[in-house]
């Protein structure tokens, strides 16, 4: 995304990782990019994401979500669970759905809320697929794992190279298909 005023926080973030006792990230390689900043690897901590198994149970009943979407039985659900927000590229999802036949036994649920809600419900109208679209509003966490449980497919349409998605992880715990970069 494009930032501003880089320098200045650049010299902020420095300090205040300077200053902390101890900074837990994600990854190696927020790891390695503070580092680059001069700060103590020492107190740089890596705590993996990751999700509670016993909340996301694959022996979960999508029925009920299902039947609330009008998904039947045969249809295929494409679905992303997440803000709907520039960076994950949601835009590209409904284009890519449009690539598809128009077969109304696929249906794309968008799982959430974000600001581009509107322009997302537009792209789908002009793309000929609003039919098929699903945006089913933001939902309690606890009920996630059985949204996802009631998906097919189900996607991240774009990430970055530093990364760790906790959706991605849900995802995997319900024994979906993931398609992400």
């Amino acid at each position: 995304r494009q930032q501003v005023f880089t320098a200045i926080a650049k010299k902020i973030e420095r300090k205040v990782f300077n200053q902390a006792d101890a900074i837990i990230v994600v990854s190696e390689h927020l790891k390695q990019k503070i580092e680059e900043l001069g700060v103590d690897g020492s107190k740089i901590h890596i705590v993996e994401n990751g999700v509670d198994e016993a909340m996301f149970d694959i022996a979960l009943d999508e029925a009920p979500i299902r039947a609330a979407h009008q998904a039947e039985k045969n249809t295929v659900v494409i679905g992303f669970v997440g803000w709907f927000v520039a960076w994950h590229k949601l835009d590209k999802l409904i284009d890519a759905m449009a690539m598809l036949d128009d077969d109304q036994s696929i249906q794309l649920w968008l799982v959430g809320e974000g600001d581009l809600k509107q322009s997302l419900i537009d792209r789908a109208e002009a793309r000929g697929i609003s039919n098929n679209l699903i945006l089913t509003g933001a939902i309690p966490y606890k009920d996630i794992p059985q949204y996802l449980k009631a998906m097919d497919i189900c996607v991240i349409p774009d990430s970055n190279e530093y990364r760790s998605p906790i959706k991605m992880f849900e995802y995997m715990a319900m024994a979906k298909t993931v398609v992400a970069p």
